[in-house]
């Protein structure tokens, strides 16, 4: 049985959606009258919003360091150790399923639960070289195999 408040937000998402259609004009109208008049207010927002994606940049990739770190410092295959090419491997190739219910950013998750076991970091490379096999690293392939396309 669908709310009160569910049903009364559909509505008003059908009649905004509805409304903006109508009045585009009117409300581009607004915009730039609106930019035109704040100019330097929307430029002090937009360096805002700059600043922020930066320091968003740089809080995520201190996270990726500290896991890395953690799980090895390198690409538990092929030994590969620039941080630009490392990433984090889900160990029973389930990346997909958990990525789905923590939602993107898997270094702060893994930071929260405290490194759980069933990671591992692997390059780039490696990590795409596993999916593309099987699971299995090209690196780590014997000559007796046979590779089928």
């Amino acid at each position: 049985m669908i709310s009160k408040q569910t049903k009364h937000y559909r509505n008003n998402k059908i009649y905004f959606k509805m409304y903006n259609i109508i009045n585009k004009d009117r409300i581009l109208d607004e915009h730039k009258e609106y930019y035109k008049n704040n100019k330097e207010k929307w430029k002090n927002q937009q360096k805002s919003k700059e600043v922020d994606r930066k320091a968003g940049k740089k809080y995520r990739v201190k996270q990726k360091i500290l896991v890395i770190n953690h799980y090895g410092g390198k690409c538990v295959c092929c030994g590969e150790t620039n941080l630009v090419f490392l990433t984090i491997d889900h160990i029973n190739n389930n990346g997909s399923t958990h990525r789905k219910e923590i939602g993107s950013n898997l270094a702060r998750w893994i930071i929260k639960n405290q490194y759980p076991i069933g990671f591992q970091v692997l390059c780039w490379n490696c990590n795409l070289g596993k999916h593309l096999n099987n699971g299995i690293c090209p690196h780590t392939f014997n000559e007796d195999w046979e590779y089928e396309l």
